[in-house]
């Protein structure tokens, strides 16, 4: 009897971790000719899409901070199609518009899809940008913003052209206040904490999702957002730098094992969105185990406030 309880036990546990690595991207095309732009695509889920784009004959820009890793996915894509390596940190709006002056040089005309997908998330201590905002905020948000109009002349020279932006599940623990943006009264180490820190965390990924619904509007061009799963990836090397939850964290390695995906899993919904037929994809939507969800308190009118104010802070290195 008791045989059968452990099968059963066993079967249960398969079916939950089945259940948990979530939809499969079933599409396959011959992307030759298109050009892919990746950010973070050194590891985790962006290096995934990159290889699996890269295998379907894109030509590959992964644009990244640490160009050391960037050469090794380089080194993997060069094997199997044409790819270019850039260095970007999104935390430093020179760096980006430094990064956009080195992708002219490549003489590509166009970016059919650009994946906003780098990020930060939870430091431990209150960090900011090199320009002095919130390090999550100005990072994941107004870096991937800037960087999106700075390339709009290349994804309008292209025909259906895409933007992607990787958000997270975390936008539902979010409360974007205009008034604070940067959580500049939680500055004190003091008083930042764990909880702040996600709360910055999921106020930037809900400024994703807001940046999509805005793009097609201001530009024309079509534009969505997803939450990858819960992945096992280097985003948490943050967290981990925080003894207890460390500690927790290798604690519950096996349920990881069995709850999170793999980065090939979490890269999914990121290539559903950048695969999909164009007249099938919805713009400003808000994907999830490669289907379209509906995402929380995210409405046109605190969409068009976050352009708006993103806009004004980001004049000074939108002027040519």
């Amino acid at each position: 009897m008791l045989i059968f309880y452990l099968i059963g036990i066993a079967i249960l546990l398969w079916l939950l971790h089945v259940y948990m690595t979530g939809g499969v991207c079933k599409i396959k095309k011959d992307l030759t000719g298109k050009v892919v732009f990746i950010t973070g695509a050194n590891t985790g889920i962006g290096k995934e899409a990159a290889l699996q784009l890269g295998n379907m004959n894109a030509t590959i820009i992964i644009a990244c901070r640490d160009t050391i890793k960037g050469q090794q996915v380089l080194d993997q894509l060069n094997k199997i199609t044409k790819a270019y390596l850039i260095q970007l940190d999104l935390s430093c709006f020179n760096s980006i518009k430094q990064c956009v002056e080195d992708f002219k040089k490549l003489k590509i005309p166009q970016i059919d899809i650009l994946i906003n997908n780098a990020g930060v998330m939870a430091p431990q201590t209150y960090k900011t940008t090199k320009q002095s905002y919130e390090l999550q905020f100005g990072t994941n948000h107004l870096g991937h913003f800037l960087l999106t109009e700075l390339l709009i002349p290349y994804l309008k020279a292209a025909e259906q052209s895409r933007v992607v932006n990787v958000s997270s599940l975390a936008h539902k623990q979010s409360n974007l206040d205009f008034q604070d943006i940067n959580y500049a009264q939680y500055a004190n180490s003091k008083l930042w904490s764990i909880k702040y820190s996600l709360l910055a965390y999921g106020n930037s990924k809900l400024c994703n999702i807001l940046h999509a619904m805005e793009i097609s509007k201001r530009h024309g061009i079509k534009a969505c957002s997803l939450h990858p799963g819960a992945v096992r990836t280097e985003l948490l090397r943050e967290i981990v730098k925080n003894p207890l939850l460390n500690a927790f964290l290798i604690l519950i390695t096996p349920f990881k094992l069995l709850l999170f995906k793999s980065s090939l899993q979490g890269a999914q919904t990121t290539l559903q969105c950048a695969l999909e037929d164009y007249d099938k994809l919805v713009d400003g939507g808000y994907y999830s185990d490669c289907k379209l969800k509906q995402p929380n308190i995210a409405n046109k009118q605190l969409a068009e406030k976050l352009w708006e104010f993103s806009d004004e802070k980001l004049k000074p290195y939108l002027q040519k």
